[in-house]
């Protein structure tokens, strides 16, 4: 069984060079901004973007002693572009309030049988 069959992140080890990882966008605006975070960074990087069927790929291989900062970049590049868990502002504030209203109910309940 291979070990990564449930890596969720967007880099791999570069398949020929093995002091480079390489960090994958499929979305242009999140690829932009992460190559002018490693440009304000000062970092070395080559980026490739390949066409597969109806969409492109970018890729951006980075050197293995730069990781450390490059996951920060890469996180705030995700973290930027994401969008909310629950996406609907009602719901989340009404899930919050029944959450809110459970837990007050099991804080009475743990006092009263005390």
């Amino acid at each position: 069984m291979k070990e990564d069959w449930i890596d969720l992140t967007n880099y791999r080890e570069h398949p020929s060079q093995k002091g480079f990882q390489v960090f994958h966008f499929t979305k242009l605006d999140q690829a932009d901004f992460f190559e002018i975070k490693l440009q304000e960074s000062d970092l070395f990087y080559e980026r490739y973007n390949e066409e597969k069927g109806s969409h492109t790929v970018y890729y951006f291989a980075v050197k293995l002693k730069d990781m450390e900062l490059v996951r920060k970049l890469n996180d705030v590049t995700i973290g930027k572009f994401r969008s909310p868990f629950i996406a609907s502002t009602p719901v989340r504030w009404l899930i919050f309030a029944a959450t809110l209203v459970i837990l007050t109910l099991a804080i009475i309940g743990a006092i009263k049988n005390s």
